[in-house]
């Protein structure tokens, strides 16, 4: 069984990048999917997260999660600085270009999407 649970909505979003990073460094882990259901009002419905999220005793309650062994940490970018740092992942010099773009049109495109949700 994976040491390692990372849990998040069951869509795509802020737990892409590090399914992509989880997926490079060729890690099992579990992943637990939570589901948002959309009501006939037009309400979301988040039970399936909201009624576990302080069970877990995070500093910060708030998803995507990642838990290793006994270490817990939330937030997107923590979780991938966590990881990279755990394996100690290296860049290639001529992948900074790449990289660097990456960054720019991440950060470009995170302020869109807190607009649409």
């Amino acid at each position: 069984m994976a040491d390692i649970t990372l849990g998040y909505w069951s869509v795509r979003g802020r737990a892409q990048p590090i399914k992509y990073l989880l997926a490079y460094a060729n890690v099992d882990y579990k992943l637990v999917n939570y589901d948002m259901i959309k009501n006939e009002d037009g309400t979301v419905d988040r039970d399936s997260w909201l009624k576990k999220k302080f069970s877990f005793n995070f500093d910060f309650s708030n998803i995507p999660y990642l838990i290793d062994s006994d270490f817990k940490v939330t937030q997107t970018d923590a979780i991938m600085e966590y990881l990279a740092r755990k394996w100690e992942m290296r860049i290639p010099l001529h992948a900074l270009t790449q990289l660097w773009l990456l960054v720019m049109h991440l950060n470009g495109t995170l302020p869109l999407q807190s607009c649409a949700t």
